[in-house]
């Protein structure tokens, strides 16, 4: 049964008594540690071998399924082998079906092609991840609630992790007691609203995994993406794209960029990805033809708690995803400071 309701009450108690001073809770209050628990929660999320089953819940349109705030729950397989030596991090993330949806073979699979396109961004950045112990503490705070609810058979250990400036989301973990990850987490915006969940249903550790050998199994990001240390070299490598490297601010760094080329069409885009430790931010630019308008804003849209905000100038057509509340304000800086430099 979905936990939505009652992981709802938890939060709304929080906030109806202010967080602070709210009953059954601690704040971790120190910044260093802070950054401490946050660097265990990304030492157990990156170097934890483990096979799980889990369903990833989203309140609104998920592989064009859900309208109208309804809830949609793909279940998964997802792998993880932490780096070694001689080997990457890896992880593979396969869709088995949608709770309480039918459908035929054929269109399952076809479901599962998709979700393969998406299954880098699902796995990094969909569900709660810490991107940087030291950026999450400074821009985050942390309660620890006391015993959560038994996920996947294991104790856990409940904590709430809320926005210091309460502009992005929010999230309440059930941690696995004994290892540190996250064996449910469930995302709130601003308002406090759920919109996405996490739940691990089965998990299995180390050599009980049994995960193969090889790098075979694992997802890979599409032919034609290459990876860059900074937008202005991904921006160098491309051909003829106008494109400026984004002063996002906020609070959010610049992680790392892309330029991907459609093997196909040849179409390259430049995407560079940003994060606050925790909540991350993504910027798409690519050519396209140019509008009548230039200052015409072409699309905002938002659901399941992600805001996307597209626009163009001359021929750069500029996309931002982000879930903070910040994400126009952001597009519109973006936005000056293109008219500016293109």
């Amino acid at each position: 049964m979905h936990s939505s309701p009652r992981i709802t009450t938890w939060l709304v108690r929080l906030i109806a008594v202010g967080i602070l001073g709210a009953r059954a809770s601690t704040q971790v209050s120190d910044l260093e540690l802070r950054e401490r628990a946050f660097s265990a929660v990304r030492v157990a999320q990156t170097q934890t071998d483990y096979r799980a089953v889990q369903v990833r819940r989203v309140r609104g349109s998920f592989s064009g399924l859900g309208r109208g705030g309804e809830w949609v729950g793909a279940v998964e397989t997802a792998l993880h082998r932490s780096a070694a030596a001689s080997s990457p991090e890896l992880f593979a993330l396969e869709l088995t079906g949608f709770e309480g949806i039918s459908m035929s073979e054929p269109q399952l699979q076809q479901r599962r092609r998709l979700y393969q396109g998406q299954a880098g961004y699902l796995f990094r950045y969909q569900s709660f991840t810490v991107h940087d112990a030291r950026a999450a503490a400074a821009n985050y705070s942390l309660f620890d609630l006391g015993a959560g609810a038994t996920r996947a058979g294991r104790t856990c250990n409940r904590f709430a992790v809320v926005s210091r400036t309460l502009d992005r989301p929010s999230w309440l973990l059930d941690m696995d007691a004994a290892t540190g990850l996250p064996l449910y987490s469930g995302e709130f915006t601003p308002g406090g609203a759920l919109v996405s969940e996490l739940e691990v249903l089965s998990v299995s550790y180390g050599a009980a995994a049994q995960i193969p050998a090889g790098s075979a199994w694992a997802w890979t990001p599409r032919l034609g993406v290459q990876h860059f240390a900074s937008v202005s070299a991904a921006i160098a490598n491309a051909t003829g794209l106008a494109a400026i490297a984004p002063e996002v601010g906020a609070g959010y760094r610049f992680d790392h960029a892309r330029l991907i080329t459609d093997p196909l069409t040849t179409e390259q885009s430049v995407v560079s990805v940003h994060h606050d430790g925790i909540d991350a931010l993504m910027f798409r630019q690519r050519m396209q033809p140019q509008v009548n308008d230039q200052n015409h804003v072409l699309k905002v849209f938002t659901d399941a708690g992600v805001t996307q905000c597209m626009f163009q100038h001359k021929n750069t057509e500029m996309l931002v995803i982000g879930r903070c509340t910040l994400v126009r304000e952001i597009a519109k800086r973006i936005y000056v400071q293109a008219v500016s430099a293109l």
